[in-house]
């Protein structure tokens, strides 16, 4: 499964998107390789929540990318609880002053599941915030990694 989502809020627009993602049949094996790409306009309010609940037979990679325009504000909130092996990767992007960008996520896991989570703050403007909050709850021999950049141009000063 491949899914592409393309998400643009335009200026001062207010939107709120939930995807579900979950395994059809739970004895087959599964492969998902998703991409996201959200785009706050000037003023704009953007929410995304991605929930994935997978068979624990599938290897799933989900990419968020997030581009946060002047005085827009964009939440994306990842929910993993299922497969094997998740991988997910979240960057966004602050380019206007006074953009806001939080990226949140829960992981649930157990057995020998492992989520793989990776990030990239780059405030690209000045006057510009980010935020990231993810937490884990593991149980017997599941494992979480996690690698983040915060990212901050030379000409991005007050962030």
């Amino acid at each position: 499964m491949f899914p592409h989502t393309l998400l643009v809020a335009d200026e001062l627009a207010k939107v709120t998107v939930i995807e579900h993602f979950r395994s059809t049949d739970p004895q087959r094996r599964g492969f998902s390789c998703g991409v996201n790409d959200l785009v706050a306009a000037r003023g704009a309010k953007l929410t995304y929540v991605c929930v994935q609940d997978w068979s624990e037979n599938t290897i799933a990679v989900q990419v968020n990318s997030t581009t946060v325009a002047r005085d827009a504000s964009a939440m994306s909130l990842n929910v993993n609880l299922g497969g094997s092996y998740s991988r997910f990767e979240s960057f966004s992007r602050l380019t206007g002053e006074g953009a806001r960008s939080d990226l949140l996520a829960v992981c649930v896991a157990d057995g020998k599941q492992e989520f793989d989570a990776r990030t990239l703050q780059d405030h690209a403007s000045p006057h510009t915030t980010s935020d990231l909050l993810y937490k884990n709850a593991l149980a017997d021999h599941a494992r979480a990694t996690f690698g983040g950049l915060i990212r901050v141009e030379p000409h991005a000063h007050f962030t």
